[in-house]
């Protein structure tokens, strides 16, 4: 499974996005996050249930609480 899949996997499941950002800096710092755009794109259908405009949004968001700089 991709990381960009697995990370989307989280956030529909409901988890704490504290943790989700958590998975996402190791995932980040693994090398394992191959394309933002597609994490992105898993992420669009969860975006206004996780109070953010767009599938982006909610990727910088996480970004932010995993403390990485948007790329």
């Amino acid at each position: 499974m991709r990381a960009e899949r697995m990370i989307a996997d989280l956030v529909e499941a409901n988890q704490d996005l504290s943790l989700v950002g958590d998975v996402l800096s190791d995932a980040h710092r693994a090398g394992l996050i191959a394309s933002p755009t597609k994490l992105a794109q898993y992420l669009e259908p969860l975006a206004r249930r996780n109070q953010q405009p767009s599938g982006p949004k909610l990727r910088n968001h996480l970004y932010e609480v995993a403390g990485i700089s948007h790329e």
